[in-house]
Order: structure tokens, then sequence, then C-alpha cells
């Protein structure tokens, strides 16, 4: 056995024919996603557009979660006691015609909201974290 040829060293030296990497591509760029828009109507329907894309492969899910504060009120002694409690929601995310975008379609209270999205690509690559707020009238 020769020093200094280990199995690494010996499968990267290829034979100088040319058909090394004939296999399948790799994925290893991590997906991008980010909010496009937030509208909501007059009765609080909201339509959340999502725009995600990923280099190297096709996406595999979209993440999205809304989080927002919710009084919650309950007698205590005859007297009212109210707090807030912070709540979260997912949202099931559909593709649309256009490649790459997606929408959220969710009726919601007036309020102050938390968007977060996150897309993941089919090797396991999640992107960064986009966080958008908004505000329901």
């Amino acid at each position: 056995m020769p020093s200094g040829v280990g199995p690494v060293a010996a499968a990267s030296t290829g034979g100088g024919t040319g058909g090394g990497g004939a296999g399948t591509p790799t994925d290893t760029k991590r997906p991008t996603a980010r909010i496009r828009s937030v509208r909501c109507s007059k009765r609080r329907r909201c339509r959340i557009t999502i725009v995600a894309r990923d280099p190297d492969g096709i996406i595999d899910r979209i993440s999205a979660k809304l989080t927002f504060r919710r009084k919650a009120c309950r007698r205590v002694g005859g007297l009212r006691r109210c707090t807030t409690r912070k709540r979260t929601k997912r949202l099931r995310v559909r593709e649309t015609r256009k490649k790459g975008v997606y929408i959220a379609r969710v009726r919601l209270k007036k309020g102050r909201y938390r968007l977060a999205v996150v897309a993941v690509d089919g090797a396991g690559h999640h992107s960064r974290r986009k966080v958008k707020r908004f505000r329901v009238r």
C-alpha cells in the first residue's frame, strides 16, 4: 500500500477521463423567502403573498406563523381579572400558478400581528426567517 494515499485522495484523483461528477446534482444552497405583501379588506379578510425561490432545487414546504396577543378575562371573587396572552397561528400556504409565488388567506380580528415565514427545500435546507409586522384595522 502506498504511503500518504487514503480513500479520499484516491477518489478525488479521478483518472482524467472526464466522467467524475456524472451523478445527480447536489443541492448545496439554502432557499430564499420574502413576504411580498399583506393586504386586508374592510371585512378583515387578509391575503398574504410570499415569494420563495431555490437556486439548486425545488421548494418542499413553506412555514408561515402569525403571532399576536389576545386579552383573556375571568371573574375572581366577583371581580373581573384580565390578562393578555401570546397566541400563535399556523397558516396554510398554497402555491399559485406563478412559479415561486405562494398565497395564504386568513380572517383576522383587529389588532397587531407578526408574520414569520421560512422556506424549506427538498434537501432540508431552511431559508432565513423573514418577519413582517402589520396591523388590521
